[in-house]
Formats: C-alpha cells, sequence, structure tokens
C-alpha cells in the first residue's frame, strides 16, 4: 500500500516552485533589461567616439598633417583603453592603429564608418572601431548570478514560510482529530465542537456530527434489539427448560420421550420464528414491509400462542379464554408475537 502524501510538504514544494519561477521570471526581466541597457550604452559611447574621431581627422588638410593626427588619436586614446582603432585609405593603405594587447579582449563590439579624405574630393578614409565590453559582460555574469542566487533562497524562505503556515493551517484539522479519537461506544453520538473551525471545515464537521447521530442510533437500535432478544426468549426458554426437566425428573418409556422431543421441537420452531420475527423488527425501521399471508384462523393461532406459555399460565395463576374468530391476510409471525408479548407481561406483572 502507497503511503499517503504530506499535505504540507506537498504545498510547501509547490509553492516553492511557483515562487522559483515567479522570481526567475522576474530575473529574466531585469537580466534582459539591464543587458539591453549596457547594449544601448555602448552603441551611444561608440556613436560618441566616432563624431570624435570624424572631427579629429576633419582638422587635417594635407598628408603631411598626419603625424599631428596620429599624436591627437594617440592622445585621445591614452583615456579610452577600452578602444581600439585601426583608420586607413581607400587603397588599403593603414594610417593609424591603436597598439595591439597582449591579450585580445573576449568581448568586442565593432562598427566600421567611412570618413570622407580631408586631401581628396574622391577619396574616403575606412575606420573600424572596436569597444571592449568585457567589464560590462562580466558584470552581466555577476547579475545572473546574482539573481539566480535571489530566487532560490526567495523559493527556500517562501517554502519555508509556506510549510509553518501549513502546519499553523492544518492545527484545526488535528483537534478534530483529537475529539474523534477520543469519541467511545459510551459517547459515540457526542458531536464535535467546530465552533472554533475555519469556514471550510464546517461543512466537514457538519457532516461527520450526522454520520454520528446515525451511528448513534444504529447503536441504539442494536442495544434495544438485544434487549427485546433477551427479553422475548427467556420465557421460551424458561418453558422448554421446565417441560425438559420435568421429564427427566423420572423414567420415561421411548414413546413418552418422543412426545416430549417432538414437544421440543415445535417450541424450537417457534423459537426460530421468533428469532427471524425479531429480524424483522430490527429491519422495519429501515422501511422493510412486513410478509402477509392468509390466515384462517386466527382464534386457532391465538389457541397456539396460549398453549406455548400453557406452564407460565398455570404457574402464575392465569385463565385465557379466547372469544371470537376470524381470518385475513396478516403476518402470522408478528401476530404470533404481539400475542405472545401480551401473555408475556400478563404472566409477569400478574405475580
Amino acid at each position: 500500500m502507497r503511503n499517503p502524501r504530506s499535505l504540507g510538504r506537498w504545498l510547501s514544494w509547490w509553492l516553492a516552485v511557483q515562487t522559483f519561477i515567479g522570481l526567475g521570471f522576474v530575473c529574466v526581466v531585469v537580466y534582459v533589461a539591464t543587458s539591453l541597457n549596457f547594449s544601448a550604452k555602448q552603441a551611444e559611447e561608440l556613436r560618441h567616439k566616432q563624431e570624435v574621431i570624424r572631427h579629429l581627422v576633419r582638422e587635417i588638410a594635407t598628408p603631411e598633417d598626419l603625424p599631428s593626427l596620429r599624436h591627437k588619436l594617440d592622445d585621445f586614446f591614452i583615456g579610452h583603453a577600452d578602444l581600439k582603432l585601426r583608420l586607413s585609405e581607400d587603397a588599403g593603405t593603414l594610417l593609424y592603429m591603436t597598439p595591439p594587447v597582449p591579450k585580445p579582449p573576449a568581448h568586442l563590439r565593432r562598427v566600421e564608418f567611412e570618413i570622407p579624405s580631408p586631401w581628396s574630393g574622391t577619396a574616403v578614409l575606412r575606420a573600424e572601431l572596436a569597444l571592449d565590453s568585457s567589464s560590462d559582460a562580466q558584470l552581466l555574469r555577476q547579475l545572473a548570478w546574482t539573481l539566480l542566487a535571489s530566487a532560490l533562497a526567495g523559493a527556500v524562505v517562501v517554502s519555508a514560510g509556506g510549510a509553518w503556515l501549513v502546519r499553523r493551517a492544518l492545527l484545526p484539522v488535528r483537534d478534530l482529530a483529537r475529539q474523534a479519537a477520543a469519541l467511545s461506544p459510551e459517547n459515540v453520538g457526542q458531536p464535535l465542537d467546530g465552533s472554533a473551525q475555519a469556514q471550510e471545515l464546517q461543512p466537514l464537521v457538519a457532516q461527520f456530527n450526522a454520520l454520528l447521530v446515525r451511528l448513534d442510533n444504529a447503536y441504539q437500535q442494536l442495544e434495544g434489539f438485544n434487549a427485546d432478544v433477551a427479553h422475548e426468549l427467556r420465557t421460551p426458554l424458561a418453558t422448554l427448560i421446565g417441560e425438559t426437566e420435568l421429564a427427566l425428573s423420572r423414567e420415561r418409556s421411548v414413546p413418552e420421550l418422543r412426545d416430549v422431543l417432538g414437544s421440543n421441537l415445535e417450541d424450537l420452531d417457534r423459537l426460530a420464528g421468533l428469532v427471524n420475527d425479531m429480524l424483522f423488527l430490527s429491519k422495519a425501521d429501515r422501511g422493510e414491509r412486513a410478509r402477509r399471508s392468509p390466515v384462517g384462523s386466527l382464534a386457532a393461532l391465538a389457541a397456539e400462542v396460549v398453549e406455548f406459555h400453557d406452564a407460565a399460565l398455570q404457574e402464575a395463576g392465569i385463565s385465557v379464554r379466547i372469544c371470537g374468530d376470524g381470518g385475513g391476510a396478516f403476518d402470522a409471525g408478528l401476530l404470533r408475537r404481539a400475542l405472545s408479548n401480551l401473555l408475556a407481561n400478563a404472566t409477569r406483572f400478574a405475580k
């Protein structure tokens, strides 16, 4: 059999998953927004430096001014170590290039543009400007790890808080379980106290209390049935015991013993019918209908019952007279039971 799952752990787990998904979505948005902001900043910086380079190139008038241009560009790039420039003529002649670094950057953002040649109206200068974005990439990596750790930490905190809240929320259920465990056959009808329970638990408490009422009714019905059976069987059994003791009080012939056994068998048949009738009465409360069969003579049926109680009636000094007769469709067993109860009560209270 599979072990039942823990509702607290299940809710805590899914709270953690949902929190991680929600925080993860927020972290992705933050990361993408930051990355786009860095990209826009890099593009703006390249555009600004591109305008500066155009301005420096336009300040020279002849190729003889190239040393002055190189000097100005060197001065400019001293404060911008993250920028690299390659400037060449349209024919491929290299005019300027920033000094190479021992280890090329892993992240470079390049832009190529053309500058009209200041000493030739038809020629153009080709420039390639590169920006080292390694610092921004490193910052983005750190941001990604920080956001991931924050999402995980948030999920753990929410899971722990959810577990605590679920445990607190299930305290009323544990209280109901303690009340149910305290029930016993002596107080099975005692309802559960749901006055302090949450609104969502009120239907459960109401249905459980209704079940307890039905169980109490069934228990009382069973006790009543047992008492009725004991009451109904006491007189017939006493009669059987008396007849049997009388038969064994002296030596009997075989025919006499056969008569005694036959009489006892009739009494036992009546007892079996009595038990069946009691079972029917126990089911009658649940709507079972009586069995009807033709009864030709009610007087004869009453005479059988009187004969069955004859010994007890004689001992109590009671005589019974049957007057009138009739017939119809009745449950003969229940009629015998009603008459037997009447005679048993008369015998008991006449003493």
